[in-house]
Order: C-alpha cells, then structure tokens, then sequence
C-alpha cells in the first residue's frame, strides 16, 4: 500500500513538472494537472452517491454531442467510458443483485433491439457493408442501453425523476449555448443580408425540443405565478434554440406539442396555457434582441419565411423533394429485403437533384424507413412497439389522480413529448445520432420508471440517502 502511494505520488511530481515545463511553450498545458485533478475529484465525489455515476455520464456526453464530419476522438474516447458504465450496471444488476432487469413488454423490446441490432452486422458483412460506418451507427444506436439506468433512477430513488429533470434541462442549456455561439460567429461572419436571414445551427435540437415542452407542461400546472414565469422563461429560451435550428419539422412538432396540451389539460389549464405561450413569444423576441441587437429583424424575417414555406414545402422545396427521391430509393431495397434488413452501416444510392450527381449514404431521411432499411421489419416493430407502450405509460401516470400532482404533470409531459416527435421522423433521420437516440432513452425510461413507482406499492421511493433496498433486489414493476 505505501509503495503504491509512493508511485502516485512520483507520477503526480513527474505531471507537475512537465505541465510547468511545457507552460512556456503555451500557457494551456499548465491547466492538464489541475483538470485532471479537479475531474478526477468530481468523478470520485459522483461516485459516492447512486445517482452520481449516472450524472458524471450525462455530463461528459454535452460535451460530446455535436456534429462532426466522421467521427471525432473525443466520441471515440466517451463511448468508451459510456459503454463501460454500462457494462458495469448491468453486470451488478445481473449478477451481483441478481435483479430482473428485462421485466417488462418495454424492457423486452428495446433489449430485443439492441441484441438484433448488435447481430445485424453480419448482415452488413453480408451486404459489403461499411465496417466504419457500423461502428458509428452502432456507438449511436447504443445508447437506448441508457433505458435501463433512467428507468431504475426514476423508479427506485426518492429524487430520481428530479435529477433526469436536472440531466435534461443541463443537456438543453449546453446545446443552446454551444448553439448560440455557432450561430454568433456565423453572424459576425456573415458579408450578406442573406446569410444573416437563412442563417442557421442544424445540430441537438433534439435536447432542445424536449425542455421547451417541459418547462410549458410544468408551466401550465404550477402552483404560483412565479414558477410559472420562471418556467415560461424555460420554455422561450429552449424555443429559440429549435427555432435557431430552423428544422421545419420540429416547428411542425412544437406546434403540435402545444396544442396536444391545449386538448388533454383541463379548462383553467388550458386558459393559462395560452397567456404563457402568449408572454414565452414576448420574452423570446426581447432574448433575441437582446443577444442580436442589430441583426433580428433579417433573423426574424428569415425564420418567418422558413415557417411559412412548410405549407409548399412538399412541392416547392427543392431539399425535401430530394428526401422523397431518397426514400424512393431506400424502398425499392426495403421491398427485396423486407424482414431481416441490411444491417448497420450498409450504403445505398439514389440520384440527388442538387447536386445532380449519385449521392451512396447509409441513411434516409425518414426515421421509420431507416429503422426498416437497416433491421427490417423486426427492428421497426420492435422501436414502434417501445415507443407506443413508453406513451401508454406515461398516459397511465397522468391518470393516476392519487398520485403527487408532479408526477401526474411529469407523465403528461413525457406522452406528450413522445408523440409530437412522431411528424418529423418522417423527413428526418433520427436514429443516426447519439444525442436523438439518447433523448428516447431518457423519455422512456422516465416514463416506464414512473410507471413503476405509482404503479405497485412494493416501487415506492427508497430512504432519502437513496439507499438500495434491502437484500438488493429491484421492486416488481408495473407493466409498462
């Protein structure tokens, strides 16, 4: 033990000096030691508490996600650490607790998914399929593995719920100001009227649509007029970060967001409802001005011309006709191979009219057309399966009226998110990236560890230490 502790503290001395040493040359190698240290320390203290792990995981990944032609160290060096944090619940859940993890429809399917998914790279090989892109696309689609942890935090422990509340809204402020930033620099960049008005950051806005929807429902349902506005601050800033996007699909997805909780809150819900949407505009046009005092009017008026185009976008826009020639595509393949699929990573052409070349890509700009492409008929209806039981259990919770009336708000919300995402997967490829992947896992699993907590008495929250419970075995879930 002494020995051990004399050789950290020699490589610690021998870090030090080359980090001084190599602080002449550039000021920013004196910073590896410290951060290093202080990481290590945040790491170490995480680790102490259940959730702590969790939260150190979803830290690092809005570090992570962002978009980058092929893929980046840093991805390559977090998957890593992710898929051992994985492995590593998994295996204690498995086999230390001897827990059932796999105990519902919902934990069957999605856990169905990543087996056939994993053994879908045979059929890439089969194919002549990309190995590199297999390995992206499989680094992606792993993280619906993040299910299981969200759902047990949800279930088991007192302030679950609370701390993917807090793991969501983290995720949705980092994407915005990584976002913002972007979008600034394009700005100052920008040499013509143009630029500035079609001027966009296509990237998370995924992690954004989810809080804006959030902050609106719990908006909507809070108690006091201050939360309510603190809330509908929440949801102006995390709108401006999907407008900021300008995807006219999760445009179409917010509005339908809004107006599914117009239809299923009650009268003086929905009346309150509208004055908060009402004053979200009016400090979302005040933030806008605030951060691009000389530039809104030609941002606004380029956005405005976005949202009005999607009524002729289907035959007017020369970008989403190209998708529909791309799903054509994709089709003709998925009509010869309809149950089994081409596994991950398998290319396919199609004639792109933009570019008037042959455009060879492994994806498809419809969600559920990518999903049947690449794992047939039996990957679809297995997401498919998943998604729809995740909004039926959110709906239960929502039902549940002798339940805590933040629980009830929070399985509103979640089946409400999850179904207003379903227009965009049509013209987008969701399930190519780790941040969309991840947000579905952080949505089902909230909704299938609610169930479970409101559902059998036996799921009750746990000592607020967070404390397993005794003999270490997971309560019995409601079906999800």
């Amino acid at each position: 033990m002494r020995l051990g502790r004399l050789g950290l503290g020699a490589l610690l001395l021998v870090a030090v000096a080359a980090s001084v040493a190599l602080a002449f040359e550039s000021p920013v190698y004196a910073l590896v030691v410290p951060g290093l240290l202080i990481g290590g320390g945040m790491l170490s203290a995480m680790s102490r508490f259940p959730l702590g792990q969790l939260c150190g995981v979803m830290v690092l990944f809005g570090v992570t996600a962002r978009l980058k032609e092929g893929l980046q160290v840093e991805e390559v060096v977090y998957a890593v650490y992710y898929l051992s944090y994985l492995g590593s619940w998994f295996a204690t859940r498995l086999w230390v607790y001897r827990e059932r993890v796999f105990d519902t429809p919902l934990d069957i399917a999605l856990g169905l998914f990543l087996a056939y998914m994993t053994a879908s790279l045979g059929l890439t090989v089969l194919f002549g399929g990309s190995l590199s892109l297999a390995r992206g696309d499989w680094i992606a689609l792993s993280a619906f593995a993040f299910y299981f942890p969200i759902k047990e935090a949800c279930a088991r422990y007192r302030w679950g719920p609370w701390v993917v509340i807090g793991i969501v809204i983290y995720l949705g402020l980092f994407s915005f100001i990584r976002n913002l930033l972007t979008f600034s620099a394009a700005i100052q960049d920008a040499e013509y009227a143009w630029q500035i008005a079609r001027g966009r950051v296509p990237m998370n806005e995924m992690l954004l649509f989810v809080p804006a929807l959030g902050c609106l429902g719990f908006a909507a349902r809070a108690s006091g007029w201050t939360t309510r506005i603190v809330l509908t601050g929440g949801f102006a800033l995390f709108s401006v970060g999907v407008i900021l996007t300008q995807w006219r699909a999760y445009y179409v997805d917010l509005a339908f967001g809004v107006m599914l909780f117009v239809l299923l809150l009650e009268w003086r819900g929905r009346g309150r409802l509208v004055v908060l949407v009402g004053l979200s505009g009016l400090l979302g046009m005040g933030l806008g001005y605030l951060l691009f005092p000389g530039a809104m009017e030609l941002i606004v008026v380029g956005i405005f011309d976005r949202i009005l185009s999607i009524g002729t976008a289907s035959t007017a826009d020369v970008s989403l006709l190209n998708r529909f020639l791309e799903s054509r595509s994709a089709w003709e393949l998925i009509k010869q191979n309809p149950i089994a699929g081409y596994g991950i990573g398998t290319t396919f052409g199609f004639f792109d009219t933009i570019y008037n070349a042959t455009w060879v890509k492994s994806y498809i700009h419809n969600g559920y057309l990518l999903l049947w492409f690449k794992f047939g008929v039996v990957g679809l209806l297995l997401v498919l399966f998943a998604w729809a039981r995740a909004i039926l259990a959110a709906h239960r919770v929502w039902r549940r009226r002798e339940i805590a009336d933040w629980e009830r708000t929070l399985g509103l919300t979640v089946a409400i998110i999850l179904i207003s995402l379903i227009p965009s997967h049509f013209v987008s490829a969701p399930f190519t990236t780790s941040d969309t992947v991840l947000t579905f896992a952080l949505l089902m699993g909230t909704a299938a560890g609610l169930a479970k907590r409101v559902g059998d008495p036996s799921a009750a929250p746990t000592a607020t230490d967070g404390t397993r419970e005794a003999g270490g075995r997971a309560p019995r879930a409601d079906a999800a």
